[in-house]
């Protein structure tokens, strides 16, 4: 499947996937389908098996889809209505919604026009402002008790927090 996209009035043509299905792998589902066992049968044990060893990992988990793949993957992540899930604009609906299943906020990170991925850059611009902000809260959350403990007097504490907060601006590009 492919899909189309203009570009500086030209359609260059972009491929989204490409399978590769070998006489094995027909054989091997016309075996599961001749059997007594369509689902829950031996073949998905040894599935999660083959690739737990390929991958050097104790645990799979095989899906039906890669949907219901990145919904458990969220779910172990423990992925609540506090976090962010940042997906691409490019991708199949699926995406955006296991961050949703969770209650998460989903935002879209544009994609590298020469890969078609996450754009590291665009994802970089998304982050800053959010590590910022979390960073000056952690900083003041753990400078300014040690301020105040080793300055106890208030003028010597609120010079001593212009100092702190000039410090926070240059450091995290804070306005003032």
């Amino acid at each position: 499947m492919s899909s189309l996209r203009t570009h500086a009035r030209t359609h260059v043509r972009t491929h989204v996937a490409t399978q590769s299905i070998a006489a094995a792998d027909i054989d091997a589902v016309c075996d599961v389908l001749r059997s007594d066992w369509l689902t829950q049968g031996p073949v998905g044990p040894r599935f999660e098996k083959a690739i737990a060893d390929a991958v050097g990992v104790r645990h799979v988990v095989a899906a039906c889809n890669a949907t219901a793949a990145l919904h458990i993957a969220c779910l172990a992540l423990d992925l609540g209505p506090r976090d962010r899930f940042w997906t691409v604009p490019n991708t199949f609906v699926a995406s955006a919604n296991c961050g949703l299943y969770c209650g998460a906020q989903v935002d879209f990170v544009d994609i590298d026009e020469r890969t078609y991925n996450m754009s590291p850059t665009a994802l970089e611009g998304k982050l800053d402002p959010i590590l910022r902000q979390y960073a000056q809260k952690a900083l003041q959350r753990e400078m300014l008790p040690i301020i105040t403990r080793q300055f106890g007097d208030a003028s010597q504490q609120n010079a001593h927090n212009k100092k702190f907060t000039k410090m926070l601006q240059v450091v995290m590009k804070i306005p003032s």
